[in-house]
């Protein structure tokens, strides 16, 4: 007759061991005091989520969400147009990033903030000397991306216009750029680029 050999005692794991140990009355008493899962979380030692687990489940504690003032309504519209990010609007007024957020897009300010300091007239200006994504985006200090969804979103300007400057194809080529990268700089798509490379070398033949 076989006999199984028993089974090792189940073991909790640091976490569970941890999860038993975080002090609810702590939490309890934080939350009255208005602090966030995130805060009571670091206070802890802990996540967050640990954190809103045990708040909700196990307390029964839930947050009621209290309409902004319009004092904070400006404040978070003033932040937005200096280019702050809702998450960061969201930790310097106690304010969750979905709140910042909808509160933006109810203002109608739908894109990128970072896009919302971008001088418009500055970019068609640009444009129309013959400078590419990349040039403006150096000369104004703004990211090629940002540049190109302006350029596209707001100024209508697409990439079926682009003007593929040939000599710069050429340069960027002998500099060990890659097609992608090129594109990227030119605004352009990879395969019109291609075509350029493509003309520019049946020339040199």
């Amino acid at each position: 007759m076989s006999t199984r050999a028993a089974s090792p005692p189940a073991v909790l794991s640091p976490r569970c061991k941890g999860f038993k140990k975080i002090d609810r009355s702590v939490i309890k008493r934080m939350f009255k005091q208005g602090k966030s899962d995130a805060q009571i979380a670091e206070k802890l030692n802990t996540s967050s989520g640990t954190i809103c687990g045990i708040r909700t489940k196990e307390l029964g504690l839930y947050k009621v969400h209290k309409p902004l003032t319009k004092g904070q309504k400006a404040e978070i519209l003033l932040l937005v147009e200096q280019g702050y990010k809702d998450s960061v609007i969201g930790g310097m007024l106690g304010l969750g990033k979905n709140t910042v957020s909808r509160i933006r897009r109810g203002a109608g300010i739908l894109r990128h903030h970072k896009n919302l300091m971008i001088d418009r007239a500055e970019v068609k200006r640009l444009w129309e000397e013959g400078k590419d994504d990349g040039e403006i985006a150096e000369t104004m200090g703004f990211s090629i991306g940002s540049i190109r969804n302006v350029r596209v979103n707001d100024l209508n300007i697409h990439k079926s216009k682009v003007k593929i400057h040939r000599d710069v194809v050429t340069r960027l080529f002998h500099e060990g750029y890659t097609d992608h990268e090129i594109s990227e700089h030119l605004g352009c798509a990879v395969t019109s680029l291609r075509a350029v490379r493509r003309e520019l070398r049946s020339k040199t033949r």
